[in-house]
């Protein structure tokens, strides 16, 4: 059972981080980060490791992965806005 667990999470690792290489929409390359996180998540989970005092989960994982998947999409937007205002003048 363990090895499936970790083949699984492997996989969803593995494909999450070539989502957000090949992804050409950023919001795309942005979920499969992710995708990435959680992958990692379940592998910490999985191997039952211990860290922040002790504290294991997906939220250790995940809570940077949501900030900077947050910042990733407004850096897009604001980026975005620019390049149209360039186009404008």
């Amino acid at each position: 059972m363990e090895l499936a667990v970790f083949i699984a999470g492997a996989i969803v690792c593995l494909l999450g981080a070539v989502g957000v290489i090949t992804s050409e929409n950023p919001v795309h390359s942005a979920l499969s980060l992710v995708g990435t996180l959680i992958g990692v998540a379940v592998l910490f989970i999985a191997q039952e490791a211990e860290f922040r005092r002790g504290v294991v989960g997906a939220a250790d994982v995940d809570a940077p992965g949501g900030a900077h998947t947050g910042a990733q999409l407004a850096a897009d937007a604001l980026l975005h806005a620019v390049l149209v205002a360039v186009e404008d003048v």
